[in-house]
């Protein structure tokens, strides 16, 4: 008996032993959140970029250059309570542009674990049209007000807009009828539609549309 309760003893002391080195042994650490989230954030808002770890990271190997933004833009990181490191941004971020961010290979966590690369992506808010409304008529046309939330060019503008007759189905692409009346960069500008006797024109803004900054465009056709 006393050989068999033994040969038990050293199998439960093995079977401990390969447990507890294995539980102690270091892992990588982990991000588990991410701030900011979502893809149509307010880029005037966003002052810094925040990636929450599920253990401490090892303060010497948090440099300046440890958080990377793609497209890039001005920053420096730091460690926050130990668990965050935060990328502060030397100046705003762009509108209408989608960016993913990395941290260095140098990264470690406390006692030299390694830290696992995930890419984290959000996106600054696209152009969008707040308000189309009529600002003025006459026999021959009427004037259309469009607001959106960020500057667009007037020749962008123009060459998004489309038109069609009320009762017709398919749209004229840079309709010469319809004629964006500003100039330059502008948050609102004004479009002269003729009022035809055939009927009403429509107008549609194409999806795709940019702003003056960013590489995201409006986000699909829109009919005013």
């Amino acid at each position: 008996l006393w050989p068999l309760a033994f040969f038990i003893l050293n199998l439960l002391a093995i079977a401990a032993w390969f447990f507890l080195t294995g539980a102690l042994a270091p892992g990588q650490a982990k991000p588990v959140s991410f701030s900011p989230r979502g893809s149509e954030l307010d880029a005037d808002s966003i002052e810094h970029i925040d990636v929450v770890f599920d253990s401490p990271l090892d303060p010497a190997s948090v440099e300046p250059h440890a958080v990377r933004l793609h497209p890039p833009a001005p920053g420096t990181a730091e460690l926050v309570d130990g668990r965050t490191l935060r990328f502060r941004l030397g100046e705003k971020l762009q509108p209408a542009t989608s960016y993913r961010l990395a941290w260095s290979e140098k990264l470690r966590g406390s006692g030299g674990r390694e830290v696992r690369q995930e890419l984290h992506s959000f996106a600054t808010a696209r152009p969008a049209l707040v308000s189309a409304e009529q600002a003025g008529f006459d026999n021959s046309s009427y004037t259309v007000q469009l607001s959106f939330n960020q500057p667009v060019r007037a020749e962008t503008l123009a060459a998004a807009l489309s038109s069609r007759l009320a009762d017709d189905d398919a749209f004229r692409q840079g309709d010469s009828r319809v004629r964006v009346l500003s100039a330059g960069a502008a948050r609102s500008h004004r479009v002269r539609v003729p009022a035809e006797k055939a009927g009403w024109l429509v107008l549609r803004l194409a999806g795709g549309m940019t702003a003056t900054a960013g590489n995201l465009g409006l986000e699909k056709d829109t009919d005013l």
